[in-house]
């Protein structure tokens, strides 16, 4: 007498990565055999220890379990996955695989060391120290939390003084100067206006820029007059001096108005 021994094995999803043969015994095959059936391997999930799905490829995935290291990205029956968590920009030593868990920050490594400048480390986050205080103006700056800025290095137009920024000196007629002290003995570089002023002066003791006198112009190194015949105004330092019209004439140096010119007899 023959015995036919069936086992019965209900499937609700496929679990994990391990191929799963079944027998059926609710259909027969030939000689009363039951039929085998193979249950189809979940789509593997990078970064993962386990997942669940209940139909094939990605759209299939319905849960995940994420390697150490590694945060759930995506949406469950479309695209649910595991992506590794990546340090944090300016830390000098994170925790290798594994996530931090601030707020906002579960996406990337713990950060224990931060020695970049202008940064610090609060709890397990890389931050950026405050610009303001003794942070203003201040090209580069340390800080151990967001109120105790110390300026290292600071901008054009300033200079480090007692961890700050303080402002150069005013320089007239310039648009740009540089120092390392207060005062105006404390200027060491001056642009001057283009086309209306002229350096002078020595840098760290009186250091400026100065308009050329009306009846005069600037040649690259001095205020020169404008000689008989021509004339200019005080504000167009950097332009030749300009010829009086035909049938005038002015018989004097460094004139500074059209007016200047009048009608006179020709001189040879």
């Amino acid at each position: 007498m023959r015995f036919l021994i069936v086992l019965y094995f209900t499937v609700v999803a496929s679990v994990g990565a391990v191929n799963v043969w079944t027998e059926d015994g609710n259909e027969k095959g030939a000689e009363g055999s039951s039929i085998r059936r193979y249950l189809p391997e979940c789509e593997a999930v990078a970064h993962s220890s386990a997942r669940t799905c209940d139909a094939t490829g990605a759209a299939g995935i319905t849960g995940v379990t994420c390697n150490t290291g590694a945060y759930e990205t995506g949406t469950a029956g479309k695209d649910l996955g595991c992506t590794v968590c990546i340090d944090q920009t300016n830390c000098a030593v994170s925790t290798a695989n594994t996530c931090s868990t601030t707020s906002t920050f579960t996406t990337k490594t713990i950060c224990t060391s931060v020695t970049a400048n202008g940064f610090y480390l609060d709890g397990q986050v890389v931050k950026t120290c405050a610009t303001s205080g003794n942070g203003v103006r201040a090209a580069t700056v340390t800080c151990t939390n967001g109120n105790d800025q110390i300026a290292t290095s600071c901008n054009p137009g300033s200079y480090l003084a007692t961890n700050a920024c303080p402002l150069c000196e005013a320089v007239a007629a310039s648009s740009a100067r540089t120092c390392n002290a207060g005062g105006a003995a404390g200027i060491t570089g001056v642009t001057c206006i283009n086309g209306a002023s002229h350096q002078i002066g020595t840098s760290g003791v009186d250091l400026g820029c100065t308009l050329c006198a009306g009846g005069s112009f600037y040649d690259g190194s001095s205020c020169g007059q404008c000689p008989k015949g021509y004339w200019l105004g005080a504000t167009s330092v950097t332009t030749p001096c300009k010829a009086c019209l035909a049938g005038l004439y002015n018989d004097q140096l460094s004139q500074d108005e059209v007016t200047d010119c009048v009608r006179s007899k020709l001189k040879n």
